[in-house]
């Protein structure tokens, strides 16, 4: 095998697996989102009568959520 090849072989290698993450990360967000969304359309709409949340409303307060209550390593560098 040429060195040719074996870059190539290498850039390959490098492709798939990062679109093997791109694909774990999407499907994450989406489980994510699904699972809030049921969650909440079980719940709050009985307990609080609220509106019951779309599939964007769940994507978009995931993010929030995960925004604000989220750790960030900033964070603990000011506790000192």
């Amino acid at each position: 095998m040429t060195a040719k090849e074996q870059s190539i072989e290498k850039l390959v290698d490098t492709l798939s697996e990062s679109i093997l993450s791109i694909l774990v990360v999407v499907v994450t967000v989406i489980v994510t989102a699904l699972i809030l969304m049921f969650a909440w359309n079980y719940v709050i709409p009985f307990l609080f009568h609220l509106p019951e949340l779309s599939f964007l409303k769940a994507f978009a307060l995931s993010i929030v959520s995960n925004v604000l209550f989220k750790p960030n390593g900033n964070l603990a560098s000011l506790k000192k």
